[in-house]
Order: structure tokens, then sequence, then C-alpha cells
């Protein structure tokens, strides 16, 4: 039991930059609460902008926000970057953890949210204008690409943009498969499972379905399932 202690702890004396996690929290939350230290830095993760805002949604404690988790043990942990480039709005849930190697971009218009027991996997991009929200207990896997706006403008003939930034809305308990594209407009409903390579573009109100998705639209898969991170 003592050695199993001793890990730990060596695990958290190596793995978190202590110096960034006090940074990020005395930056986004008020002296008592920054002090807990809610969020967790891990090494490899840099700050390309902290700005904007981060709200709690569950009662404070240490750790209960972790970025920059190594998760995915074919990944190498030493050369993958988490980026942080926030200049809106961040809110947390409960027991959240954001893997290594993601890139996380929030404009000063958007919203992003994640609900309680949250896990992104690591390497993959997160791109919010406008807003995305997950609900509780999502599964993100790795290489996953989520924007809510294609970044670039395209004008009519009046020169008016016709591509706007649309919300995307994850339900509850949601697990989206490896090198998946979830693109601007689409909400997920509860007990989803998305299969791994889907490009999603269209919505999905089927519960308890395995989904594939390309740009010509979704399919079902399996229906009547039900999945589970044990």
């Amino acid at each position: 039991m003592k050695s199993d202690r001793y890990r730990v702890v060596l695990h958290l004396l190596l793995e978190i930059n202590w110096v960034k996690t006090l940074r990020f929290n005395l930056h986004y939350f008020k002296l008592r609460d920054a002090l807990t230290l809610p969020v967790w830095i891990y090494r490899c993760t840099a700050f390309n902008k902290l700005e904007g805002s981060v709200r709690l949604t569950a009662p404070v404690h240490p750790g209960m926000v972790r970025i920059g988790v190594h998760n995915v043990g074919s990944k190498d942990g030493n050369s993958s970057r988490t980026v942080w480039h926030i200049a809106g709005k961040v809110i947390f849930g409960d027991h959240v953890s954001i893997g290594r190697g993601t890139g996380i971009s929030v404009s000063a218009t958007g919203k992003l949210a994640f609900g309680n027991g949250f896990v992104q996997n690591g390497a993959s991009e997160l791109i919010c204008h406008h807003s995305i929200t997950f609900g509780d207990d999502c599964l993100v896997s790795w290489d996953v690409l989520m924007m809510d706006t294609d970044l670039h403008y395209v004008l009519d003939s009046d020169n008016r943009q016709v591509n706007t930034p649309k919300p995307i809305h994850i339900g509850n308990h949601v697990w989206i498969g490896c090198r998946s594209t979830i693109l601007k407009g689409v909400s997920i409903a509860d007990n989803t499972i998305i299969a791994s390579g889907s490009t999603i573009s269209k919505s999905c109100e089927r519960t308890n379905v395995v989904l594939s998705g390309s740009q010509e639209g979704n399919r079902i898969l399996k229906e009547n399932v039900f999945w589970s991170n044990q």
C-alpha cells in the first residue's frame, strides 16, 4: 500500500508542471479557490493565449480538472504538446481529463463546456467560435477534430457571409471514436457511439446506437447498444 502511495506522489511530482498550475489557477479563479488548485496542468502544455474566463460548475477540490494528461500509451508523451489558446469562455464540470497533445482554441465569441466525467484521450483539436457543449460521462478518443466554424468566410454575391458558425452539442454518455470529425451544427443524442473515422456533419436524435458518418450523411450501424468504460 505504501509503495502505491509513493508511486502516486512520484507521478504527481514528475508529470505536473506546478508553476504553470499555480499560474493558471491564480489567473482564472479567486484566491481562495485558486490556492485549492482545482486545475492541474501537466507538463508539455503551452499557454498560447491565457485569456477569457474559466468557470467550475462543481464544488472546488484539488485536481478536479486535469489538462495535458498522458493517456495514450502509443503516443510519445515527451513530444506531444497540449495547447491552451483561450479568449472566450470555458466551463468545467467535475472529474474532467484532457489528454496530452490536444489543442483547445476558443475565440472571444466562443463558449466551450465540459460535463462531469469528461475524458479526452489526447492528440485532438477542439476549435470553438460559437458553442461546443459536452454532457456528462463523455469519452473522446485520440485524433478527433471538432469545430463549430469553417474558420474562413464564404461570401455570396452581396458580400454576405453564408457559412456562419453553428453550435455543436454532444449529449450524455457519448463515445466518439478515434480519427472522427464533428462539424458545426451537429447535435448528438445521449448514449451514442460514433464509429472511428467518421465525419459527422448532420445531427442524430437516435439514442443507444452506433453511428457512422460521411459528408453524404449518417448511417446507423447498430441499434439498442450501450457502452461502458470499464
